[in-house]
């Protein structure tokens, strides 16, 4: 039950935005839903799951209210446009907040740093919120939290379906996703996706 609990802006010192790769995004929100067996697992499968998950508009020419002319034509033939969509407008309204509303300082995380360098990826999070590992931080092993970061990482975060995009996209799909994503992001945003 939501009791209408506020906090103030105020409260807000600094903050991280995170990005993942926008194929990578939809990928994961498919492949953590397709659970019915409904849907094949390739390009198929996520056209359908789309097509389903996402109530497109009995008629599909027309333009939503809201969406400009250049980005209703930017999305002509991209599949699940609407998540693309509702993923570009979190990151645009997050960055909008926190540069334009806020004015606080903030951090750019993309998972693939991770993937890529985990421990360095937590120490410059660690070091931008002004904080340091502590020895209570030590794991089961007795090791660095960061270890444990690690396996975690590992095991959760595989990007094993990712590095299938080619198999769930077109190229050509590939290339109207990019020039829609580009055409509904801030050019701040775009440049982190």
């Amino acid at each position: 039950k939501n009791v209408g609990t506020r906090y103030s802006p105020d409260l807000v010192k600094k903050a991280i935005i995170t990005y993942t790769n926008p194929f990578h995004n939809v990928l994961h929100i498919f492949l953590t839903e397709r659970t019915t067996g409904k849907y094949t697992d390739n390009g198929r499968g996520l056209k359908q799951w789309c097509h389903d998950s996402y109530h497109p508009r009995p008629d599909e020419t027309a333009k939503p209210e809201l969406w400009p002319q250049d980005v209703w034509e930017a999305s002509a033939g991209v599949p699940c446009r609407v998540a693309f969509f509702q993923y570009v407008q979190w990151h645009n309204n997050a960055y909008t907040v926190m540069h334009d509303v806020l004015k606080i300082p903030t951090r750019d995380v993309h998972y693939d740093d991770f993937f890529e360098n985990v421990s360095g990826t937590l120490t410059d999070i660690i070091h931008f919120f002004g904080l340091s590992m502590v020895p209570d931080a030590m794991d089961e092993d007795g090791g660095m939290l960061i270890r444990k970061v690690e396996r975690d990482v590992e095991h959760h975060m595989t990007p094993r379906a990712y590095r299938r995009v080619e198999q769930f996209f077109t190229s050509e799909e590939r290339e109207r996703i990019i020039a829609f994503v580009e055409a509904m992001s801030r050019p701040e945003v775009f440049q982190q996706l």
